[in-house]
């Protein structure tokens, strides 16, 4: 015997059985059905391995979450949004907590123009991880598509809530010059009664310029 199988015995705290008693337990019939005149079923124990191989082997062929969510991000940069939004939905049932799931899912009925569905996924997204900057800045945007869509009653809620989002997004990550456009969009475009006006979108254009020149001159073609 070797030091090896030795080893494996005493971690599992299985003892060695001789080959001919494995043998005859695996295929021993059930007792509970030899009754005279009537044939023997199969092996308790091999009944049961068998029965379990199928599930084995499914498991082996499923993909992990990881590799699902990379197929979906590939059909999402190829521009296949509603594949990649099918492939997410699927993969939000089987892992209801991953956030990175609930982010590209979110961004994926943004460009299916499933609006309220990208609320939905994203508003969770930023539940499960509130502390990323790219979590808000995404909510943001869904809110602000909400807005430019509401009646006009209820535009004003959801542009609040699209600003506040992209405010967070950037005291989170000072550096996402992305939310600091968007958020500079809002303060161009935006009432003051809400939070847009000109001394705001000054501020966002001279923090973009330090973080990066060129963009910097882009803000500014903007305003």
């Amino acid at each position: 015997m070797t030091k090896l199988g030795t080893s494996v015995r005493s971690l599992f705290g299985v003892r060695q059985r001789p080959a001919a008693l494995v043998q005859r337990t695996l295929l021993r019939p059930d007792k509970a059905s030899c009754k005279p005149g009537r044939p023997p079923k199969s092996g308790v124990l091999s009944k049961k391995l068998l029965s379990v191989v199928p599930l084995l082997f499914a498991v082996s062929l499923a993909p992990s979450s990881e590799t699902g969510l990379n197929e979906a991000v590939r059909l999402y940069q190829r521009g296949e949004y509603q594949q990649a939004a099918d492939l997410l939905a699927s993969l939000s049932r089987s892992s209801p907590g991953d956030p990175a799931v609930r982010l590209w899912l979110g961004k994926a009925y943004l460009k299916i123009h499933k609006w309220d569905e990208a609320v939905r996924e994203l508003e969770r997204a930023v539940q499960l991880v509130p502390s990323k900057s790219e979590y808000h800045l995404w909510l943001g945007r869904a809110y602000g598509e909400k807005a430019s869509r509401a009646f006009f009653l209820k535009a004003p809620g959801w542009a609040a809530k699209a600003r506040n989002e992209f405010e967070t997004a950037v005291r989170i990550s000072p550096d996402n010059i992305d939310a600091r456009f968007d958020l500079l969009e809002f303060y161009i475009d935006a009432p003051g009664i809400i939070g847009g006006g000109r001394e705001q979108a000054e501020a966002q254009i001279r923090e973009i310029a330090r973080l990066n020149p060129r963009l910097g001159h882009t803000a500014r073609a903007r305003f």
